[in-house]
């Protein structure tokens, strides 16, 4: 029986929960386990004061934090490469703990948070495991990118392109479509149990706000210009600052506590500002995408990616004009050409890179 640990931030808990069930479809009797790497940083006394009081007293979690933000926006910025192993640093302890614990067969990565200390810690104790970083995107962040990594999965062939540029070996990539959970594709899950107040002569149109590392409002201002003309449903997930803005303001918003799925379902469009999850969601049930504006740049890359097949609403003349002209047949022709017929095959993808 082989075993599985991902580590993921807590943004990308879909995405691994997604490669998870991936696995398992293939390898019911594997072990897979997830583990969100700010645990790496974890100190109970230190969280525990957090969670009571305004202090922020982790200071190691603290600067894991910058440290994914800065990832975030430096994406064209190659890190120091090291494997070395930090003796002294708590991240890299628990690492050892988890090795221990699981003996891994492969580590996969998502996101900045774990890989360094995974490395360093395969090294350190003269491990066999295999790490693979799982890139979510639809365009290379380079901060992940490392000569002592395994292997890379990557959703295109640009995308591989440039980690060949960087020296990466090309037996070292494989391309996989990224991974979207099951509840997209269950009937029950989508048919939800939740009953919507539609206006069945409009259009319903979604806005997913769910992503806390930006702010919202603008989009939100944006769309509630055209609530007249069409059913607006904003779904926010666990992102209370924009739940409260959005109930503010009047409008259709939506918790954790209803299924996104049965949202999805619902729409006809989905606006998004260019995640890469949520993307390849709308794009898996068929749905007319259209972009809207965002500050971190991997989003801005990924609508450039995908130009040819999704609808460009950064500005508002440019959502004036969808708003002005939808429904007509090149919106018909966009959401046909955007999507996705072909499923994530995460077990193929590692059989490539490690044999």
């Amino acid at each position: 029986m082989k075993t599985y640990l991902i580590f993921t931030d807590l943004h990308r808990a879909e995405v691994a929960t997604a490669i998870k069930q991936n696995i398992k479809a293939e390898l019911p009797n594997a072990r897979v386990v997830i583990i969100d790497d700010m645990d790496l940083h974890a100190n109970p006394m230190l969280d525990l004061i957090e969670s009571l009081t305004v202090f922020k007293v982790n200071k190691e979690k603290r600067e894991a934090r910058k440290e994914e933000k800065k990832a975030e926006r430096n994406v064209d910025e190659i890190p120091a490469f090291s494997n070395e192993f930090l003796e002294k640093e708590e991240s890299y302890q628990a690492m050892v703990g988890y090795f221990k614990k699981f003996t891994p067969d492969v580590i996969i990565t998502i996101g900045y948070g774990a890989f360094q200390e995974a490395i360093a810690t395969r090294d350190y104790l003269g491990s066999s495991v295999k790490i693979v970083n799982y890139i979510d995107d639809y365009t290379l962040n380079k901060m992940l990118v490392s000569p002592y990594m395994d292997g890379y999965i990557v959703e295109n062939l640009p995308m591989k392109k440039q980690l060949m540029a960087l020296g990466i070996e090309p037996k070292k990539i494989a391309i996989s479509a990224l991974a979207i959970e099951n509840k997209y594709f269950d009937e029950e899950e989508i048919a939800g149990n939740y009953r919507l107040a539609l206006n069945h002569l409009r259009p319903t149109m979604l806005y997913v706000a769910r992503n806390d590392r930006i702010d919202h409002k603008k989009n939100v201002n944006a769309l509630k210009k055209y609530e007249n003309k069409v059913n607006l449903i904003i779904y926010c997930g666990y992102n209370r600052e924009s739940y409260k803005y959005c109930l503010k303001e009047g409008l259709n918003a939506f918790n954790e506590g209803v299924s996104l799925p049965m949202l999805y379902n619902k729409a006809d469009v989905v606006f998004t500002t260019g995640n890469s999850y949520d993307l390849s969601v709308a794009r898996v049930m068929g749905k007319l995408l259209c972009v809207m504006d965002s500050e971190l740049t991997l989003e801005q890359r990924n609508l450039t990616y995908l130009k040819d097949v999704v609808v460009d609403c950064t500005s508002n003349d440019n959502l004036k004009t969808f708003f002005n002209t939808y429904p007509s047949s090149e919106h018909r022709s966009l959401s046909l050409r955007a999507k996705v017929v072909v499923h994530a095959n995460i077990l193929g993808a590692l059989e490539k890179i490690l044999g």
